[in-house]
């Protein structure tokens, strides 16, 4: 056996474990390494490696997670991880700020950890029968999520369809679509709802009209590419839309696109989108709703010279 109340002590079953006081905590994996980096980057130090650690209670089943993670908002880094030392599961919350006034708290989570011995039958098949139901319900529910995330993408008309209208629009359909199977995003919704709304105009208009509706869509475009968090819209930086641009030349007016519904859907995801900013900064989350105020800005932008269209 090893060392009382290291992180290396293992039941039967080859499972790191400790018994305590509501049951059995288990170390299922190493923490994220990007998670062990920000706390160590603090200058904490770390006498065991940090870790996934489930709580299996007396019933038999998992009865909470310690996985740890790691956020940055604004001018803050931060990370938690959770590690066993000196007989009890500790938790390390390390925060960086920019400006200083760096802070590392920690936490006493789980008391009097004993470790699980070698020839614990009872306990090493308890652990076992609780690692497996829980690692299927993990499958179910991970089947469940993946269907819900192509529920909201169906829900949207022609959201995953191909419209050709550059590699802009494409690369922002591209991470909307995938942001949006992954996650119930509101302003993620809002952005592929005008962006396909647009595509779909644009494909069904005549071909004279195809220029200046593209021209009109441009500060779409560039709105969803915001929203899709696109790495490249930061070297960009925030674009001047002026009612100065001048509009290419459109089709004859008999054989004008009706605009009516895509204005509509702009002035919806406009709202989601202005609300979501509001949202971001009653957190504290600035840089957020900066972005997303950039984000409306230039859906007006594109229903001023869809209006100018006319």
């Amino acid at each position: 056996m090893n060392e009382p109340g290291s992180d290396v002590d293992r039941d039967a079953g080859g499972v790191p474990a400790w018994a305590c006081d509501h049951g059995w905590l288990v170390r299922r994996g190493p923490a994220a390494p990007t998670v062990t980096a920000v706390t160590r980057a603090s200058g904490q130090a770390l006498h065991s490696d940090p870790g996934v650690f489930w709580l299996i209670g007396r019933d038999g089943r998992v009865a909470r997670r310690y996985e740890g993670g790691e956020w940055g908002i604004d001018d803050e880094l931060g990370a938690t991880v959770y590690v066993v030392e000196e007989g009890v599961l500790l938790e390390i919350t390390a925060q960086q700020h920019f400006r200083g006034g760096d802070a590392v708290r920690e936490t006493i989570v789980i008391p009097h950890l004993r470790p699980v011995a070698d020839d614990d039958a009872q306990a090493g098949l308890i652990i076992a029968d609780a690692i497996l139901r829980e690692e299927r319900e993990e499958a179910e529910r991970a089947e469940a999520s993946v269907r819900a995330g192509r529920g909201r993408v169906a829900a949207i008309p022609g959201a995953d369809e191909r419209y050709e209208l550059g590699d802009d629009f494409d690369r922002a359909q591209e991470l909307l679509l995938r942001q949006l199977a992954a996650f119930d995003a509101p302003e993620t919704e809002a952005a592929l709802r005008a962006l396909a709304a647009f595509g779909r105009l644009y494909r069904a208009a005549p071909e004279g009209w195809r220029p200046a509706l593209a021209w009109a869509g441009e500060p779409l475009v560039h709105a969803a590419r915001i929203a899709a968090n696109d790495p490249w819209i930061a070297r960009e930086g925030d674009h001047a839309w002026t009612d100065g641009d001048s509009a290419p030349a459109a089709g004859p007016a008999r054989d004008r696109p009706d605009t009516s519904d895509l204005l509509e859907t702009l002035e919806r995801s406009r709202r989601d989108l202005d609300e979501r900013a509001g949202w971001a900064d009653d957190t504290d989350a600035r840089n957020t709703a900066i972005a997303l105020r950039q984000a409306v800005r230039a859906l007006d932008a594109s229903r001023a010279r869809l209006g100018r269209l006319r």
